[in-house]
């Protein structure tokens, strides 16, 4: 049975989803649509898909159904995102409704032209976004080597799932047993390990074989 969701999203507390909700009552009354659930959020749209419930919204709508929104800006943080998302309604098949932009999306996908010219222009403004962001991120990382700043993490900066084992380890190489051997004893991957060595300045040559086939100390 066809569904008909509302989705209406602020971004602090303070707002309220009332102006929303007037505008998707007033479309719904005057083209005779009856809304079945809203779903509304009070979250800033730099926050991840779940915390917009935007998740939750792509598993409640199923084949056939209804998104009905206010205006596009509600569903993402960004026309990339918009885009993406206009995408995944098209291939589950729900009708998408965006009352300020006048978009109307079948649940079929034929769109009338002016649909489908908006639409375009709303993938040429998410490709026009990338780049612009792509081209800043360059621009900064050039300017920031240009500088003289450091780039990525410092030095021993990265943490490990080894460290809890750091002073039993140290012990184990004091003691002279291998370094293979210590990877082994503690379930870890030896090329891991000695990556770990290197970075905690501990020890990072590697183990020796004697003559007789023994493990030296590195």
């Amino acid at each position: 049975m066809k569904k008909t969701i509302a989705y209406l999203r602020v971004s602090t507390g303070q707002q309220s989803v009332e102006s929303q909700r007037l505008a998707i009552l007033e479309f719904a009354r005057t083209h005779s649509i009856t809304i079945d659930q809203f779903i509304e959020v009070s979250v800033s749209s730099t926050k991840d898909r779940k915390r917009r419930r935007i998740l939750e919204l792509l598993e409640e709508l199923k084949p056939n159904d209804c998104l009905i929104v206010s205006e596009l800006s509600r569903l993402g943080r960004s026309i990339s995102e918009i885009v993406r998302l206009v995408d995944r309604f098209k291939d589950k098949q729900v009708e998408l409704v965006c009352i300020k932009e006048a978009i109307r999306l079948p649940a079929d996908g034929k769109q009338d032209l002016t649909t489908t010219v908006q639409l375009s222009m709303f993938s040429l403004l998410a490709e026009v976004e990338r780049r612009l962001i792509s081209e800043r991120t360059k621009q900064g990382l050039a300017n920031a080597k240009a500088n003289g700043k450091r780039l990525g993490r410092r030095p021993g900066s990265y943490s490990s799932k080894i460290d809890k084992h750091r002073k039993q380890i140290e012990e184990m190489l004091k003691m002279g047993i291998p370094k293979k051997r210590v990877a082994e004893s503690l379930d870890i991957c030896y090329s891991s390990f000695l990556g770990w060595l290197t970075r905690r300045n501990i020890d990072c040559k590697p183990d020796m074989v004697t003559m007789s086939g023994w493990k030296a100390v590195a």
